[in-house]
């Protein structure tokens, strides 16, 4: 009893180091990943009764918390702000297309990175024969997040490209346009790096199924 109190103290003072050591972008990640561990690690003592099984749901909880903290979505909507009345100005809608690829490749790599911790804290939970079912609802919603992001970077895709074929007609400096199909290109890897993410988050959730 003595080592789990220690141990919920210790996933506390996380999540407070977390919120005062990250920036504004990692604010509501740090608090997702250390909030879900707590819960995580409640959920886990629970079910397993033991230290290993306490471990293993903060681990579970921790990176369910930060999947779903991110806020991918609405960092997206606050760099557009910033091109609302120069959406027809090349130079800002290259400047928009960089920021949008620059976050994507961040949550991409945040995403993979959590994805790849849950995969291993769920297999540990099975090979210790926890009752998986208990973390299905919060898995179910990072993975109902993920497939919402995809849609918007898939929206966002679609928006630079209708832009793209609008310059056909106007004289604007192959250089430029150059840029602009660049970032394109990135923009598409990057979906294709959230796509694959999404199929593994799926894979993980089938695992938690009853």
């Amino acid at each position: 009893m003595k080592k789990l109190i220690c141990m919920f103290m210790a996933l506390s003072l996380m999540i407070t180091a977390g919120c005062a050591t990250t920036g504004k972008k990692g604010q509501a990640t740090a608090e997702g990943a250390g909030v879900g561990a707590l819960v995580g690690a409640i959920v886990g003592q629970i079910a397993g009764g033991d230290t290993e099984s306490t471990l293993i749901g903060a681990g579970i909880g921790g990176a369910l918390g930060a999947l779903v903290g991110y806020g991918y979505a609405t960092k997206l909507e606050n760099e557009k702000e910033k091109l609302k009345g120069k959406e027809r100005n090349l130079d800002a809608r290259i400047e928009y297309a960089e920021a949008v690829n620059q976050e994507t490749r961040r949550y991409n790599a945040q995403t993979e990175k959590n994805i790849k911790t849950l995969e291993d804290q769920v297999n540990a939970a099975k090979a210790n024969k926890q009752d998986l079912s208990k973390y299905n609802a919060k898995v179910s919603k990072a993975v109902n997040e993920l497939e919402q992001d995809k849609k918007t970077l898939s929206s966002e895709l679609a928006e630079m490209k209708g832009y793209r074929k609008s310059l056909v007609s106007q004289n604007q400096p192959q250089s430029k346009v150059n840029k602009l199909d660049a970032q394109i290109r990135e923009l598409e890897n990057q979906l294709a790096v959230l796509q694959k993410n999404s199929r593994r988050l799926a894979s993980i959730s089938k695992k938690t199924k009853v």
